[in-house]
């Protein structure tokens, strides 16, 4: 999309954007909702994928930042440092990526917004999605 003429450059979020935005302004594990209200997961999905916005969306009006499927995120995996950081900027590179916002599959626990999931850069799954940030032109 990025050579594509037009006004804006795309990328994946950062873990920490991701976050931010699943979480919309709140600290609980699913934005201020309950699970049900939010997610498809593995007790309401029918063990299937659904259609974006078919579950509530968040206080920001972003919809399936939990549940459905997980979202790529542009970070490399590490585990966290252990003091406080803001707006953290993972590794250059590393053996694993990181997902976040749990899947169809998975248990309702796997949804919670500050869920990390790591997967091999070349994964292709049912349960694997991403969504872009639109950037103003470089």
């Amino acid at each position: 999309m990025n050579q594509r003429p037009g006004t804006h450059r795309y990328r994946l979020p950062t873990e920490a954007e991701w976050e931010y935005a699943a979480r919309a302004g709140t600290t609980s594990p699913f934005a201020g909702s309950s699970v049900d209200r939010m997610a498809w997961y593995l007790d309401n999905s029918d063990d299937t994928i659904h259609p974006v916005g078919t579950k509530a969306s968040n206080a920001w009006v972003l919809h399936d930042m939990l549940g459905d499927v997980s979202e790529c995120v542009q970070d490399w995996y590490e585990d966290y440092s252990a003091g406080s950081v803001t707006d953290p900027i993972g590794p250059s590179n590393a053996f694993y990526r990181v997902n976040r916002g749990g899947g169809w599959n998975m248990p309702f626990f796997g949804c919670r917004s500050a869920q990390r999931i790591i997967n091999s850069p070349d994964s292709i799954s049912s349960t694997l999605g991403f969504r872009l940030v639109a950037e103003d032109a470089l």
